[in-house]
């Protein structure tokens, strides 16, 4: 049986990673996922998903050409659980003038929220928040947010995203954003760089899209 890393193609960037994260794979930066539903603050209006609008969010795909030469995939549980820091960073990558990386969400995300958007679990608002966000994103002409296929159609859902990634990652550097340690362990055994939600690993993603508050660079020295 071929190993698990046979799969996916090795990452064939030489240049340097922009998206760095110091102590990236240290036990002390690993955080378990957590719903902290009631936590959460997620707009009413956000709420308001139209379902048949769910195909124009897929049409949307990455141009290598135009797009940021770095970009952050997202996993379903960063959407779900932190859109607000998701907002602000979308924001601060748009302040500036070269934005160092872009943000890339692939189908089989957007395939889960919509399958969460109606379920009887509290979930489901925050599905469909993040589906309203993402919506907003591909209808902007200047968002830095984009959409994209993987061509692992019958994969698991994990395996998908990992694909995913490792298209990308042959034209242009990656970083998936995820906090489920399966998923990232996964993505780490083919080359594909994982970061989580610990504070210091999104104090320096701040840092890097262009907030220079003492909060953002507290852990850059």
């Amino acid at each position: 049986m071929p190993a698990y890393a046979d799969n996916y193609p090795a990452s064939t960037n030489n240049g340097p990673v922009i998206l760095t994260i110091d102590g990236l794979n240290e036990e002390s930066c690993e955080t378990e996922y957590t719903m902290e539903l009631d936590a959460m603050d997620t707009e009413t209006d956000s709420l308001n998903v139209v379902d048949n609008q769910i195909d124009d969010i897929m049409a949307v795909d990455v141009h290598t050409d135009t797009f940021p030469s770095s970009v952050l995939i997202l996993d379903t549980n960063i959407l779900i659980s932190n859109l607000d820091f998701l907002k602000s960073l979308h924001s601060l990558l748009r302040s500036n003038l070269c934005p160092p990386f872009g943000i890339v969400v692939p189908d089989i995300v957007i395939r889960e929220l919509d399958a969460q958007k109606d379920s009887n679990r509290g979930i489901s608002h925050l599905s469909r928040a993040a589906l309203s966000w993402c919506l907003d994103c591909a209808k902007s002409s200047n968002s830095l947010v984009k959409f994209e296929r993987s061509s692992l159609i019958d994969a698991e859902n994990d395996d998908r995203i990992i694909g995913c990634a490792a298209h990308l990652q042959s034209k242009i550097v990656v970083l998936l954003f995820t906090n489920d340690k399966s998923l990232a362990i996964k993505a780490e055994s083919v080359g594909i760089q994982t970061i989580s939600t610990s504070e210091s690993e999104i104090s320096h993603l701040r840092e890097i899209a262009g907030d220079k508050s003492s909060q953002a660079s507290r852990y850059s020295s």
